[in-house]
């Protein structure tokens, strides 16, 4: 395990170049390190090429709740639908997109949170990116289908335009990060974090306080206990004057897990494959001790890595 002082090095003061190295900003500066509590686990970054791959992957798309979500929106609008004096569906429509959306889909999907904030994010990104047009109380598509013709799989061609949505969701999630003062790193880790939920593995974090403090001794002793068992982490910043887990990297552990817990709710993220996630005030872990964080595996689909791609692209320009 790492020993750290949760104090600035010289290095990080002056910049590596103090010491006869490139600065961080250069161009021959190494790549960022990996969060912690990722540890080794496998983070894939291309999608399949194969053809048997990219079958699995567009039938995988098909199946994640946001998409399920903009399928019966794009549906029930058709060429055009009338809307409120505001621009938005009337409340009887909304009811019947959520019945749409509970016929066709699996109940896991659809626990805790329900469907409306998942209709209500679908609305928002559909018109803020273009692809719904408001005007004289009417709402209406604009250019071509992004999806192509229903199925248990995405076509082809729809997958550009599923994966520009999913895009489109991660940019606005991006936002949020970077106007959250305690958050900082955090778009980063979530990257990596969800490029690892998109292996066949999927992503288990540590065990972990959700509001990411460790109040009591024996809590940091459990802490470690859980990473030692972990089967991916590998290096722990420690603090020096107590030898526990750095106060700063247990933040930035919660901080993930929120972000996750977050994107589940949004429908681009998934928890496990067969759970049924209840809900619940508090957190909870298997043996329901308060304050602790969820038992989960986080899974997103092999097209999310493109999504991604495309976002870091466009904050790279």
């Amino acid at each position: 395990m790492t020993i750290d002082d949760a104090l600035p090095s010289a290095a990080e003061l002056f910049g590596e170049n103090h010491f006869g190295e490139v600065l961080a900003g250069d161009p021959a500066a190494p790549a960022q390190p990996r969060p912690w509590f990722l540890g080794d686990a496998p983070a894939p970054e291309e999608e399949p090429s194969d053809a048997a791959g990219r079958i699995a992957m567009r039938a995988e798309a098909a199946r994640l709740p946001f998409l399920r979500v903009v399928r019966e929106l794009l549906d029930f609008i058709g060429e055009g639908c009338r809307t409120t004096k505001l621009g938005a569906l009337y409340a009887v429509d909304r009811r019947r997109i959520e019945e749409a959306c509970r016929d066709h889909c699996d109940a896991w999907s659809w626990r805790p949170y329900g469907t409306d904030s998942r209709v209500q994010r679908a609305w928002d990104v559909l018109t803020e990116q273009g692809w719904l047009s408001r005007e004289d109380g009417w709402v209406r598509p604009t250019g071509t289908p992004l999806f192509g013709p229903r199925g248990d799989a995405l076509a082809e061609e729809g997958v550009d335009g599923a994966r520009r949505l999913l895009a489109a969701v991660l940019e606005g999630a991006c936002l949020a990060y970077r106007r959250a003062p305690t958050t900082e790193g955090a778009e980063d880790d979530i990257w990596i974090a969800l490029l690892v939920a998109s292996g066949p593995d999927g992503l288990v974090l540590p065990d972990h306080p959700h509001d990411g403090t460790l109040l009591h001794c024996f809590e940091s002793v459990d802490f470690l206990v859980g990473l030692v068992r972990h089967p991916y982490v590998r290096d722990v910043p420690l603090d020096r004057s107590t030898g526990h887990v750095a106060d700063s990297a247990v933040r930035r552990l919660a901080a993930t897990a929120r972000t996750l817990d977050l994107l589940v709710t949004t429908g681009v993220v998934t928890v496990g494959s067969d759970e049924v996630v209840e809900h619940r005030d508090e957190y909870w872990y298997e043996d329901d001790a308060p304050g602790r964080g969820p038992a989960r595996t986080y899974r997103t689909p092999a097209l999310l890595r493109g999504a991604l791609a495309l976002v870091r692209g466009r904050r790279d320009l």
